[in-house]
């Protein structure tokens, strides 16, 4: 090692795959993310198991991945912004990539 410290940084994911029926409550967790010091916050699609998914929602929301960054990113200042799953194939290639690419400028997370 050259002698430099190394920093584990820590990411949280919000639950937009998990039914809560307020968007502003899920948004309101990568704020107080951010005021917490979290390095990153992450939403995810499903890429197994989508039959199960949709029994366990039953009818509540499962908010848009990229759609939740997006507003995130407008709340937020510090924080990185991910995807820890983007099932590309289930949403409108059109409008996911001008999405990621509005995202990307910003602090899109590696």
């Amino acid at each position: 090692m050259s002698g430099e410290a190394h920093v584990m940084k820590i990411g949280v994911t919000i639950p937009n795959h998990w039914g809560v029926e307020n968007v502003h409550d899920v948004l309101a967790l990568a704020v107080e993310a951010e005021s917490l010091g979290y390095a990153s916050v992450w939403t995810m699609d499903h890429l197994l198991n989508v039959g199960r998914v949709r029994d366990r929602l039953e009818e509540r929301p499962y908010w848009h991945p990229l759609s939740i960054l997006s507003a995130v990113a407008v709340m937020t200042s510090q924080v990185a912004l991910g995807t820890s799953v983007m099932v590309l194939p289930y949403h409108d290639p059109s409008a996911s990539r001008s999405m990621r690419r509005r995202l990307t400028p910003c602090r899109m997370a590696a």
